[in-house]
């Protein structure tokens, strides 16, 4: 099952980059984008990549890492100072 999920997410993937290209225009990845969250941070994280390689970036650019960081936060293990 894990699998064949990393299949469609990788086949995904690769139709979305032929997409952001003009190649494919389909359908269901146009539903996956609206539904799925991941793949719009994909999508995203595209345009970004391709507009840093074309030159085409802003003078400034915003960042939210608030998430990220508060989940890494959260994963960290707990640790004691208090001494026996």
């Amino acid at each position: 099952m894990i699998a064949a999920t990393r299949k469609v997410k990788g086949m995904e993937k690769e139709q979305l980059s032929a997409f952001m290209d003009g190649e494919v225009l389909d359908k269901s990845l146009l539903t996956s984008l609206v539904e799925d969250t991941e793949l719009q941070q994909r999508w995203e994280s595209y345009h970004l990549i391709r507009d840093t390689i074309r030159g085409d970036l802003p003078a400034q650019m915003h960042f939210d890492i608030s998430a990220k960081v508060a989940d890494a936060i959260a994963q960290e293990p707990l640790h004691s100072n208090v001494s026996n």
